[in-house]
């Protein structure tokens, strides 16, 4: 009997010591984060578990703005490049000591994305990306080119720059973009010789400035108590020498002549319109994955930009982007083509009609019918009775080719290798046919005028409406190393509240009009000049350098005749040579390893940069 009782209390014990023990509790943990950026997180520091226990996080999910690693006892938050807003990351901790498991616990993250920023000054609401990827959110990939402004509803899903040409007679060098979905041309921030490892990261910005900013700097720059807004104080007017991008990126004012961008000397960004983004990508940073077409070598500069003109319907629902794309590259190009890629989603985007206005230079998209659905299966809001027209047109050159490619296989798909985009680009279907219309081939399709029911249209040719994209491109050029070719673009949206798709089509015609007057007059309804405060910045003088590849000597031609001194740079961004230029402009790099350097040309206002090889 006493043996009996023993094992009861023995029994009974451990019940009351399993009974005590508790799992562990974790607790929210909260972090600020940049896009792109990195954080290790202690998520244990706040959790609860029972003294002398050994817990570790068992598991971490994924979410959709980062990469999530997690270890024993932290989480290591890999934010991306495209995502903004709250994210959040579950997990569990495991008590070792007791195998119990504790409740989920949440990192919440705020992620800033300074590399995303509305175009918000009128009517439309739309989203520029720093990398040139502009109108869609890439995080969902939900289009953002919101009009009316506030509406929930979007006439455009996506835009990017497509271009491609020869070096030499043969060797196809492209750079172009679809959705990003597959891979990238494009890349944050100005070419270089050497990259830094946080490159992306530090380039992966937007710099918004308002015209009243600007007014304000230029009486205001040297009163006691100012301060100089973020966007004017850190302008990206001069690249990093050391890494070999070019001495002068964005355009300013300078108003001294010297060449440099003093803010704090009443200096300041040269933009246009009322509001102003501007953006700079490359197509050098990385090997081409969306296209696998060979590098150009090019920086594109952007400035997405709109006016405030509320009174006037033509400009209170159009915005404009002005690109320079610039051949840093030593190389140059034959039968250069540039052009767009353009993602036609209005409100539902299974429902559209597109056509080519080859008088004003435009392309453009109708519904297919007088109602514009909403679509459940992809979310997107229709815009009801009396739907909208918009177009995109070619400001500054003529269209050279204009074509819509298909959803489906075949040679009317959209091109995906760097060929089909140069066929494209050329106004080819993307295995080298012609487009032919009444018998004849043409670079141009759907030609005709659906307002008036002539020509070549989708309602003549009786397609049935669908989601339309677009490609178009200019005449082509030889592109050589130092050229800028620039390209105005404009988006003009237009809807008649009492009328049908044709009419608002109507509409769309009379403001493409409007526009192209008021572009062409330099001037606005708002009172401004359309091209704004321009550009003073003095060209670049000529540096030429030989032989190149150099063996024992590097001989300097240049029209400077103040250069003070010169410095030699190696791939990692070290100084190897340093000194001042002797009378014959001759530098002895005999005894450098074989490899590839940086030489600059220091005087008192300006710096060069060029390439050399030595062997």
């Amino acid at each position: 009997m006493k043996k009996q009782v023993v094992i009861f209390l023995l029994f009974g014990f451990a019940i009351q010591l399993v009974a005590q023990e508790k799992p562990p509790i974790c607790m929210d943990d909260n972090i600020s984060v940049r896009a792109g950026d990195f954080k290790d997180v202690n998520v244990l520091g706040n959790d609860w578990w029972m003294t002398g226990h050994e817990v570790k996080i068992m598991h971490a999910g994924q979410s959709p703005g980062a990469y999530v690693t997690f270890f024993n006892d932290r989480i290591q938050y890999h934010s991306n490049y495209y995502f903004e807003g709250t994210d959040t990351v579950f997990y569990t901790v495991k008590d070792i000591t007791n195998g119990m498991i504790s409740n989920t616990g949440y990192l919440i993250a705020t992620v800033d994305n300074p590399g995303k920023e509305y175009l918000d000054v009128n009517n439309i609401r739309a989203m520029i990306n720093s990398y040139g990827y502009q109108f869609c959110d890439l995080t969902e990939y939900t289009p953002w080119f919101e009009v009316p402004k506030g509406s929930g509803r979007s006439s455009l899903f996506s835009m990017s720059l497509w271009m491609g040409g020869l070096a030499g007679d043969t060797s196809l060098h492209v750079a172009a973009e679809n959705y990003r979905q597959t891979g990238e041309d494009y890349f944050n921030g100005p070419m270089a010789a050497i990259y830094a490892s946080d490159h992306l990261f530090e380039w992966n910005k937007l710099w918004k400035i308002n015209r009243d900013e600007l007014e304000y700097h230029q009486l205001n720059w040297n009163q006691t108590g100012y301060q100089i807004p973020s966007a004017i104080l850190n302008w990206p007017a001069h690249g990093q020498i050391a890494y070999g991008q070019a001495p002068q990126l964005a355009p300013f004012i300078d108003w001294n002549g010297d060449g440099k961008y003093q803010p704090d000397w009443g200096d300041m960004p040269a933009v246009r319109g009322d509001q102003n983004l501007f953006f700079i990508y490359n197509d050098d940073f990385a090997d081409h994955s969306e296209t696998d077409g060979a590098k150009i070598g090019v920086d594109i500069l952007g400035q997405a930009y709109a006016f405030d003109c509320p009174n006037d319907s033509v400009f209170n629902n159009s915005i404009f982007i002005h690109y320079d794309i610039v051949n840093r590259s030593e190389q140059p190009y034959f039968q250069f083509h540039v052009g767009f890629f353009a993602d036609f989603d209005l409100g539902n985007a299974f429902d559209d009609f597109v056509g080519c206005d080859t008088i004003n230079q435009a392309l453009y998209v109708y519904n297919g019918d007088s109602f514009d659905d909403p679509n459940s299966i992809f979310g997107s809001a229709g815009y009801g009775n009396h739907p909208p027209a918009l177009a995109i047109l070619l400001l500054n050159k003529p269209l050279f080719a204009c074509m819509f490619p298909s959803a489906n296989i075949g040679p009317s798909a959209l091109a995906h290798t760097s060929e089909e985009v140069y066929n494209n680009l050329k106004g080819l279907r993307i295995d080298g046919s012609e487009i032919v219309y009444d018998d004849k081939p043409t670079t141009f399709m759907y030609t005709g005028d659906p307002v008036q029911n002539t020509g070549w249209t989708e309602l003549q040719a009786a397609n049935q409406p669908d989601d339309r994209r677009a490609v178009a491109s200019v005449s082509p050029q030889t592109f050589l190393p130092g050229d800028t070719i620039t390209l105005d673009l404009g988006f003009v949206w237009a809807r008649d509240y009492v009328g049908d798709n044709i009419s608002s089509l109507a509409l769309l015609q009379q403001r493409i009009t409007d526009l192209r007057w008021f572009y062409e007059n330099d001037s606005t309804p708002c009172g401004l000049k359309w091209l704004g405060i321009q550009n003073k910045q003095p060209a670049e003088p000529v540096l030429k350098i030989y032989p190149n590849p150099a063996n024992q000597f590097v001989n300097i031609e240049t029209e400077i005749s103040e250069v003070i001194k010169y410095e030699v740079f190696d791939m990692m961004g070290r100084i190897v040579i340093n000194d001042a230029l002797n009378a014959e402009k001759q530098i002895n790099v005999e005894s450098l390893p074989e490899g590839i350097y940086i030489l600059t040309i220091l005087t008192n206002s300006k710096s060069i940069t060029k390439k050399f090889i030595k062997r």
